[in-house]
């Protein structure tokens, strides 16, 4: 609830923040939702590479690393 309470009156009164300051946040705001999209779409993949095989832990082996975020590679 009060995320969405701030959302709101971030949305009315941005401006106010000054010139580059509202600008500012809306471009971290919009990198955010591009790095949630990317994310989203990546599992996506996955999920319908796995949905191919009816067990997908006998067909791949994977190996992870972490660096940022865990990411999967397919063998």
């Amino acid at each position: 609830m009060q995320v969405r309470t701030y959302s709101r009156t971030f949305w009315k009164r941005y401006r106010e923040l000054g010139d580059d300051q509202g600008e500012k946040y809306i471009k971290q705001i919009e990198r955010g939702e591009q790095r949630i999209q990317r994310q989203q779409d990546i599992m996506d993949a996955i999920a319908a590479k796995m949905d191919r095989y009816r067990n997908p832990w006998q067909v791949y082996s994977f190996i992870y690393a972490v660096f940022q975020m865990l990411l999967f590679y397919f063998i």
